[in-house]
């Protein structure tokens, strides 16, 4: 069996009766072909059939998404201000956020409709593209390169047998997960909240994922195999409980029928579990120089770690929800794409840290698509601004950061509180 047969099936062990008795007549052609289909999409002998259910997106094939780089390095000083050359564009995110659409509406309107068959066969193609975040595809994708670095950036010995990192990554024998202690989980309500929330899981699976190449490397080059399967299950656990969770969801979809105990866990989503669209990566700050969004605490000069803290109506409150971070002399940006009729608002708080942030100067901007909706300098007269902003329609928020003047950049210590997107207010 190929890697997504294997996980498709531990996928499909974990969910309940009743999810599995929509998919039964059809889980043995979704497990040992369906979800093969974007890699035998390019044989001939195939092409004709798999290709009416492939997506193309301006010709690309969804599989392999675009990079999605982030662009820090360019500036102009013309007139004398400090301004990026261009904006930089997350294609990793537009590409997965059409593909997504466009898979999990077929796949629902299937179900609905009976084509149980029809939704099997792109429930197969979406699964794929999930789980194309194991072994070396884990380097590619959102904030990625190519899956060839790590053969530019470790020296094998010439007695290896493998030759190339890269091949270290590949033939770690069968696939191997445990997902007995996973209970699938719901990820929305509708397509366009599914496909916000399931976005931030695939990139979280991605970058977890991508943290474990490393040491695989390191301790096959040690000649300890069994450290190295052991990090492979875990990859693959980690894909295997997304596959559960991405059939649970498209299953409710379909059926019209998420348990209502489900329903009620997904109606608050805080901001620090969801991916940005863009975010910001560089701080003059001494503190978040190469680290601007910390999630959970904030850090001083130091970087020792700090409870999340503001003050609200002259008292310090410490929050278990946000990041960290700092400001910009031309202004950082972190901007989130909020599906349509999904939530009703996004609360939360912005402020200096207490005390990191005292003597601190920074000016906040929030923008709703071309609208602002909140515009205030942040300093110890009013340290803390408070967003409670109608999200019904949804639409691109953008946060902007931008340093006072006449300011000690060190002290735009920024605590991002608690800010949530609630589907009922």
């Amino acid at each position: 069996m190929s890697d997504h047969s294997v996980l498709t099936q531990l996928a499909l062990d974990a969910l309940d009766d009743v999810d599995r008795d929509v998919w039964s007549a059809h889980a043995g052609k979704l497990v040992e072909d369906y979800c093969n289909w974007p890699d035998w999409w390019f044989d001939p002998e195939r092409h004709a059939e798999i290709n009416p259910y492939q997506l193309q997106i301006d010709g690309i094939q969804f599989h392999y998404p675009p990079m999605s780089q982030p662009d820090y390095m360019y500036w102009t000083t013309d007139g004398g201000e400090l301004t990026p050359l261009r904006q930089p564009r997350n294609e990793n995110w537009e590409f997965a956020k059409q593909g997504l659409e466009h898979y999990l509406g077929a796949i629902q309107s299937d179900l609905r409709d009976g084509k149980t068959e029809d939704a099997a066969k792109r429930l197969g193609i979406l699964l794929h593209f999930f789980q194309d975040t194991h072994e070396v595809h884990a380097l590619e994708g959102p904030w990625g390169t190519d899956c060839f670095v790590l053969d530019r950036l470790l020296p094998v010995p010439e007695s290896q047998t493998h030759v190339t990192p890269t091949m270290m990554l590949m033939d770690l024998g069968p696939t191997q997960g445990d997902v007995t202690d996973h209970t699938p989980q719901l990820e929305g309500v509708s397509v366009g909240e599914a496909v916000f929330r399931l976005y931030s899981r695939y990139v979280e699976t991605a970058l977890a994922n991508r943290l474990q190449h490393l040491p695989i490397v390191q301790a096959r080059l040690g000649n300890d195999e069994a450290r190295a399967h052991e990090l492979f299950t875990e990859m693959n656990s980690r894909i295997a409980r997304l596959t559960a969770d991405v059939i649970h969801t498209v299953t409710c979809l379909g059926t019209g029928e998420p348990p209502a105990g489900e329903v009620e866990a997904t109606n608050e989503l805080h901001l620090d579990g969801v991916c940005p669209v863009r975010r910001p990566w560089l701080s003059p700050s001494s503190a978040y120089r190469f680290s601007e969004m910390v999630r959970g605490c904030c850090l001083d000069t130091q970087r020792r770690r700090h409870p999340l803290r503001i003050r609200l109506n002259e008292t310090a409150k410490e929050f278990d929800h946000g990041w960290g971070g700092g400001g910009h002399v031309q202004g950082n940006q972190t901007v989130y794409d909020i599906p349509a009729d999904s939530f009703e608002a996004l609360r939360g708080y912005i402020g200096l840290h207490d005390p990191l942030g005292r003597d601190g100067r920074v000016d906040l901007t929030v923008n709703h698509d071309d609208e602002t909706v909140l515009s205030q300098r942040l300093d110890n007269d009013a340290p803390t601004a408070e967003l409670d902003l109608p999200m019904q329609r949804g639409g691109v928020v953008t946060f902007t950061v931008k340093d006072g003047p006449n300011v000690d950049p060190t002290c735009n210590n920024l605590a991002w509180c608690d800010l949530r997107l609630i589907r009922k207010t």
